[in-house]
């Protein structure tokens, strides 16, 4: 990790279809920001949505 990026995390996880809309990756996610920012002492924490299409 360069300096540029020491005081920067990311977030990413996968949940099954059978587990969305109960609110475990937004806990999950919480939780993580939570230790990262106070813990870690982190300045920021990325994380991106990757929509999947069933067809």
């Amino acid at each position: 990790m360069d300096s540029a990026h020491a005081n920067e995390g990311d977030i990413g996880y996968e949940l099954s279809p059978d587990y969305w809309g109960r609110g475990f990756a937004t806990e999950a996610a919480k939780a993580m920001l939570s230790l990262g920012l106070r813990e870690f002492g982190l300045h920021r924490i990325s994380s991106w949505c990757v929509a999947v299409r069933n067809s």
